[in-house]
């Protein structure tokens, strides 16, 4: 979120599953909270508070997978604070390879 300068609300990211998957879909170095649904039905909740950043789920070939990320504010307080930023931090990883689009 700190990246497209978005500094509260929600940010959809969505792209198209390219195969036949059963696995875990990972957002790496998650800072928020964001909802995952595939074909518009809710699959799962990632959290930073509670140290969740993966989930499993099951998408076939062409499914709409949504990511719906909520900012929920930064931690303003100890060493953390330097690093802090919204959203999530690194990639989003289906069955340990990433998604793009």
């Amino acid at each position: 979120m700190s990246a497209v300068g978005q500094a509260y609300g929600y940010i959809l990211y969505r792209t198209t599953v390219q195969l036949d998957t059963q696995g875990t879909l990972e957002l790496e170095n998650l800072h928020d909270y964001a909802r995952i649904y595939v074909n518009g039905r809710p699959v799962g909740v990632l959290d930073r508070r509670l140290r969740k950043s993966r989930i499993d789920i099951k998408a076939q070939k062409g499914d709409r997978l949504n990511i719906l990320v909520e900012n929920i504010g930064r931690v303003n307080f100890t060493k953390a604070i330097c690093g802090e930023r919204g959203g999530f931090l690194g990639g989003v990883l289906l069955d340990g390879a990433p998604l793009h689009h």
